[in-house]
């Protein structure tokens, strides 16, 4: 495009001197980008103005016009006018694209197009179709590349529900093929697909539509065509594809879970097939088999609670009876005695109400499903039992029972959803347990460490993310709030709750303010004390788990079983800081104080609180050379077999106290300055009396 160059009235010499020539600009090119067909200025042909859409588009042929104005439908002015005319058509995929036209009307140049330079015009176009394919290509490749690492983020996320996966992966094909159909579909049952997400043409959504092969529609036979067969296929008219979604672990031959379908309204492209198959790939850990799925689906369900009400759970549990064994008026209920069941997921109807507590037999199939701890039908009823594991037995706790149509065609799925249930539930009743010791666990740590004033306990998601179960004290953040995400954890200093070398079980938080400041007043520093709290809760956990999950509710094990929660932390507490402090005192130490006619005063003051705690009177314990009398090498066996789960005598846990009153780490190394090897075991011992005065309420 050649700026035309002016010489302005005002650059002419005044004196009458000869002008200096100047040089006319270089030819620029002028790029714009085209309004939409909505804009006002847009200036749009239609068919009938003019001869392009007719004699270029319809033909796919060039043409080329000496002079436009005696050509008959010329549409460029309300008047003719001269000047040639040249349209040469863009072709793709022998579909012409698009026009590049040109012409000479009111032009400046001062010189017409010829009809040789249609030949230069085809070969333009030879080089902008090639930039265009290589344009389309690296779009192509950026949207494929930012969906790819989306989808494979979503896939490898253990909380990633097919859902949320089909959302992905429809918005991703949507972009790529905008005027697409594209459907995502689970195999739920022997029978039927269910589409968990299928966009129409016109962007239309739908969920969670249940099809048949009796159902019409060119995407549904040739998805359950893929089904049948687990193999790719494809279709001409109208250009689409399906893939299966194949799970390798179900047996000998791969068994297709889903079904990811795409069509378009021109042929697929190589790459958006290839981006397709790979799209499949990923989706395997998500749109897994009815077992597995009702496996992922309740463990993330547990996995996002504290430990309390698991009603979630139990709909979860109906629903999916509901979706992969066509079940209907699903009932679950937990053993109560020996012959009857407390109802948790009610069928609706006329059936038991919620909570109520009713006899097996009233509940068709079920007395047999739990005396036989397998799967029981009667009729069109059918009931499988809940069971737990305990070392080489069985234990059946509960029982899923429901109406389903057919008999045993759809049951392939039950058993793994009973399991599933009973494992979710074992889990959820350990955190809820666990949650009634860590709160136990909360109050020892603002107790031992005063500078905290508020912590909470929080327990792992799927993702590893903090659901927080309970706070106390004072609040710790703002981001902090009992059964949500802890979604930042900003100015916070947490501890996980973990043994050695196992995996996290839970967390501890507190405002990082509180930690900073020492105090040595307490036992330890602040953050030795949650770690030690953290280590305690870990020491918890195992003897929960070695107890086993109990769903009778009407025994007296599980009557003493939630009585004794209240003193598990303790319990735990005093065991390790009474192995911890065998392992740091020897029996030479113990020995040496004995023979001692007047070892330091704090040393003396530790070992009258121990003989105190140990039970042994006043008169023998307030003066020393009665006192070191006491020590024996039986005396570390005395201090394991103190329960503290009952109360002590308080007399004595009070003279206790108020020996070591006064005396801090420091104060008791400075005592011992000469060795600090000995040093050490003082200090353990005060500590171990500073515990046992602490769990017992002192």
């Amino acid at each position: 495009d050649k700026k035309e160059f002016l010489l302005e009235d005002e650059d002419e010499p005044e004196d009458g001197s000869e002008v200096v020539k100047k040089e006319p600009p270089a030819p620029e090119i002028t790029t714009r980008a085209l309004p939409g067909k909505d804009d006002e200025t847009a200036y749009i042909i239609r068919r009938g103005h003019g001869i392009t859409l007719e004699e270029v588009v319809d033909s796919a042929k060039a043409k080329y016009c000496s002079d436009a104005k005696y050509v008959e439908g010329m549409f460029f002015f309300e008047d003719k006018r001269p000047g040639t005319f040249l349209a040469v058509p863009i072709v793709r995929g022998g579909a012409v694209v698009g026009v590049l036209c040109a012409d000479t009307l009111d032009s400046i140049a001062g010189s017409e197009l010829t009809e040789s330079e249609v030949t230069l015009y085809q070969a333009v176009l030879v080089a902008l179709n090639e930039a265009i394919v290589k344009a389309d290509w690296c779009l192509m490749t950026a949207i494929c590349k930012k969906h790819d690492a989306k989808i494979r983020t979503l896939a490898a996320h253990p909380a990633t529900l097919p859902a949320l996966m089909a959302e992905a992966v429809v918005n991703a094909i949507s972009e790529i093929c905008p005027s697409g159909v594209v459907s995502l579909g689970v195999v739920d049952t022997d029978t039927d697909l269910r589409l968990v997400l299928h966009r129409e043409e016109d962007g239309t959504r739908t969920c969670d539509r249940t099809v048949t092969p009796a159902v019409s529609g060119e995407h549904v036979s040739l998805m359950f065509k893929v089904r049948e067969k687990c193999v790719e296929q494809t279709t001409e008219l109208p250009h689409a594809m399906a893939v299966p979604i194949l799970d390798a672990t179900t047996g000998v031959a791969p068994v297709a879970t889903a079904v990811l379908y795409v069509s378009c309204e021109t042929p697929l492209s190589e790459d958006l097939v290839e981006f397709i198959r790979q799209i499949a790939h990923q989706l395997v850990p998500v749109m897994l088999a009815p077992s597995p799925s009702a496996m992922r689906t309740l463990k993330i369900l547990a996995s996002s609670g504290t430990g309390g009400d698991a009603s979630d759970i139990y709909q979860a549990a109906a629903m999916l009876c509901a979706r992969h064994v066509n079940g209907s008026s699903v009932l679950i209920g937990m053993a109560h005695g020996a012959d009857e069941l407390r109802i948790v997921q009610s069928p609706g109807g006329n059936g038991p109400k919620l909570h109520a507590v009713v006899s097996r037999s009233e509940v068709p199939a079920c007395k047999e499903a739990m005396r036989a701890q397998a799967l029981s039908l009667q009729g069109q009823h059918v009931a499988i039992p809940l069971v737990l594991t305990r070392g080489s037995s069985t234990i059946p706790f509960g029982v899923i029972a429901m109406v389903v149509p057919g008999g045993d065609v759809q049951l392939d799925a039950l058993p793994g959803i009973a399991s599933a249930l009973a494992s979710a539930l074992a889990g959820s009743q350990w955190r809820r347990k666990l949650k009634a010791c860590g709160m136990e666990g909360l109050a020892s740590l603002l107790k031992r460490a005063p500078n905290i004033k508020g912590a909470y306990l929080a327990f792992p998601d799927v993702g590893g993310r903090q659901v927080c179960a309970g706070v106390i004290g004072e609040e710790v953040s703002s981001h902090v709030q009992t059964g949500k995400l802890v979604e930042d954890t900003t100015g916070l200093q947490v501890t996980a709750i973990q043994a050695e070398g196992g995996p996290i079980l839970g967390y501890i938080g507190v405002n990082e303010a509180g930690v900073k400041v020492s105090d040595d007043e307490g036992d330890s520093d602040a953050w030795e004390v949650m770690k030690d709290v953290g280590w305690t809760l870990a020491t918890v956990s195992g003897v929960i788990e070695a107890q086993g999950a109990l769903f009778d509710k009407s025994g007296e094990e599980a009557l003493r079983s939630e009585e004794a929660l209240a003193s598990h932390f303790n319990a735990a507490r005093f065991k390790l800081v009474t192995a911890t402090t065998i392992a740091a005192v020897s029996l030479p130490y113990m020995d040496s104080v004995k023979v001692a006619s007047q070892p330091a005063l704090g040393v003396v003051a530790i070992m009258q609180g121990i003989m105190y705690i140990l039970g042994h009177q006043h008169r023998d314990v307030s003066e020393w050379p009665k006192c070191r009398k006491l020590i024996t090498h039986h005396i570390f066996k005395e201090m394991k077999m103190i329960d503290v789960r009952v109360p002590l005598k308080e007399h004595k846990l009070k003279l206790a106290k108020e020996c070591i009153k006064g005396l801090t780490p420091t104060v008791i190394r400075s005592a011992e300055v000469s060795d600090k090897a000995v040093g050490e075991m003082p200090l353990a011992l005060w500590r171990w009396v500073v515990m046992v005065l602490d769990v017992q309420g002192l």
